[in-house]
């Protein structure tokens, strides 16, 4: 969404010679067309030019609200958000680290099939979430070692 500010006020230069009231002589409606299209060339430099301006076009272009909408969230959502928050910070401050936490050594290597089977030894609970989706490989052990 960037745009090349340079480039941006060349093509305005190049537009407004096409369009500017000057250069449509003395007839009142040819005059009267240019000043509508002079306007609006303008008016679009100006969005194009200014990131936020710009945005916002863009998103009513493809159907979003404008500006002036009011754009509030779900009370219901914010407040689990909050609980969601509020138990991520209880984790960070927490001395009681998990069983699984527990199991891992400082710089040790240790894989998700590793930690499970030491969990499972250790008479721990595990559970597992089945997955359809597309797996992303994160890299092998050797890519993280220094």
């Amino acid at each position: 969404m960037t745009m090349d500010p340079t480039s941006l006020k060349k093509r305005l230069l190049q537009g407004s010679r096409l369009v500017h009231p000057d250069f449509h002589g003395a007839d009142p409606a040819a005059r009267a067309l240019a000043e509508v299209h002079s306007a609006r060339l303008n008016r679009a430099y100006e969005t194009l030019a200014d990131e936020a301006r710009r945005a916002d076009a863009l998103v009513l272009l493809l159907g979003g609200p404008s500006e002036t909408v009011a754009r509030e969230m779900p009370r219901e959502f914010l407040v689990e958000v909050l609980e969601w928050n509020e138990a991520l910070e209880e984790a960070r401050t927490s001395k009681a680290w998990s069983p699984a936490v527990a199991q891992l050594q400082p710089q040790t290597y240790c894989d998700m099939p590793s930690l499970f089977q030491q969990l499972m030894a250790s008479q721990h609970k595990t559970i597992v979430f089945p997955m359809h989706e597309p797996w992303i490989d994160v890299g092998r052990e050797a890519d993280y070692l220094v």
